[in-house]
């Protein structure tokens, strides 16, 4: 609870959390979400519960938990279907760069730097290459 508490309270941190812990009343699981947890999970627990909610997680932070469809000018991106639309025509677009252009469409019209696009796409682990020229 307390180092939930500060992660969120002290640096503004947006990490997303899952309290993973032996208390099930209802009150301590009230507690821990309203401290910040994005999740609770009482042990025990099957690991294969764990990873699905880590996964549920890493998509939400990626912006990429809903299915929207998300349209700008003549562009249009259905995240769901993992199709791109431009002007009635459907784009040949990689994995990755439907990734770059989902980023780039959900935050529009907002400016979004070289940077902040890298720690969306590929967090800590940047590619030896320069993808992005």
């Amino acid at each position: 609870i307390e180092v939930c508490k500060r992660l969120r309270a002290d640096a503004g941190d947006a990490t997303p959390i899952i309290m993973l812990t032996a208390r099930d009343q209802l009150d301590d699981k009230l507690k821990g979400f309203d401290v910040g947890a994005d999740d609770y999970l009482v042990k025990p627990f099957e690991l294969q519960e764990l990873a699905v909610r880590i996964e549920a997680l890493i998509r939400r932070d990626k912006g990429t938990v809903s299915n929207a469809v998300y349209r700008v000018g003549d562009l249009e991106l259905d995240t769901e279907r993992g199709i791109a639309i431009r002007a009635g025509k459907r784009l040949k677009l990689s994995p990755r760069s439907f990734e770059i252009l989902t980023v780039l469409m959900r935050r529009a019209p907002n400016i979004v730097t070289r940077q902040e696009l890298e720690r969306e796409i590929w967090g800590d682990d940047l590619p030896d290459s320069d993808s992005l020229r």
